[in-house]
């Protein structure tokens, strides 16, 4: 369902997750990259942008040409692209004018939604 293998995991210390995907020249090698979990995408990133292939998190309240700043100071720009059709999904990255690679942030929240079908809202207080 992902674009990507998860390899390792530990939410402990440095980033939260090695994965491995196919590589775009050679499809029987695979490329090793970092992902970060977050429950909410926010203005401020507490780890480094540098060697992150990719951001998961549950929400974002963040709207299109939002600035996020990393602990070293490096800001990125969200930008949103709506999905193109009916097997596709939007996309949110972390650009920057400056670095060679852009980020993925995977919304859960839309992901889900919009590859699955799956709606979440708030549950109803008991009475």
């Amino acid at each position: 369902m992902f674009p990507f293998r998860v390899i390792d995991y530990d939410t402990k210390r440095g980033y939260d997750a090695l994965v491995s995907e196919p590589t775009v020249r050679d499809l029987t090698k695979e490329s090793i990259y970092f992902i970060e979990f977050k429950y909410m995408l926010g203005e401020e990133f507490n780890h480094s942008f540098d060697h992150l292939a990719a951001v998961i998190c549950w929400d974002s309240r963040l709207s299109e040409g939002a600035e996020v700043t990393d602990i070293q100071g490096k800001r990125r720009e969200l930008r949103i692209t709506e999905p193109q059709n009916g097997i596709d999904y939007t996309r949110y990255m972390l650009v920057s004018s400056t670095e060679p690679h852009n980020i993925e942030v995977l919304v859960l929240k839309d992901y889900l939604h919009e590859k699955l079908g799956i709606e979440f809202r708030p549950r109803k207080k008991a009475t």
